[in-house]
């Protein structure tokens, strides 16, 4: 006989607030980048600010990433581990675009946001979210 540990393996799985989401992406500054490009998917590593309730990073002029502005939509997602809530993810489902305007990008750049692989002209994308949802896993 299987216990219920065994059988119900999501009995601990619970919704985080979205204000707990916007916290941990706040908190935390390097996860993963999906979107369709071309009809092929890409999955890509970044290091994001946030902005206002919308995540942002910075890319090379005609990079890939650079190329998820041109997109339908994104997908952004965090995770970790740590003591007080055990396993957590974040998801923010949206759209991305590239950012110029000049006073934005001046607030932008104020948020000490360093890519790890660009170096020089940079651009700046925003992800404005569609959706933003969480989850956490307690031990």
């Amino acid at each position: 006989m299987r216990n219920a540990e065994t059988t119900n393996p999501k009995r601990d799985l619970a919704s985080m607030p979205v204000d707990e989401c916007w916290q941990l992406l706040a908190e935390h500054t390097v996860g993963r980048l999906a979107f369709c490009l071309e009809g092929s998917p890409h999955l890509l590593p970044i290091t994001h600010g946030v902005d206002q309730r919308t995540v942002v990073f910075r890319t090379g002029p005609g990079s890939k990433l650079g190329a998820a502005a041109q997109a339908a939509e994104v997908v952004y997602e965090i995770d970790g581990f740590d003591d007080a809530r055990g396993g957590w993810s974040v998801v923010v489902r949206g759209s991305a675009e590239l950012v110029t305007d000049a006073a934005e990008l001046e607030r932008l750049y104020g948020l000490g946001l360093h890519p790890w692989a660009v170096d020089g002209q940079v651009d700046w994308v925003r992800i404005t979210p569609r959706e933003v949802t969480g989850r956490q896993m307690r031990r």
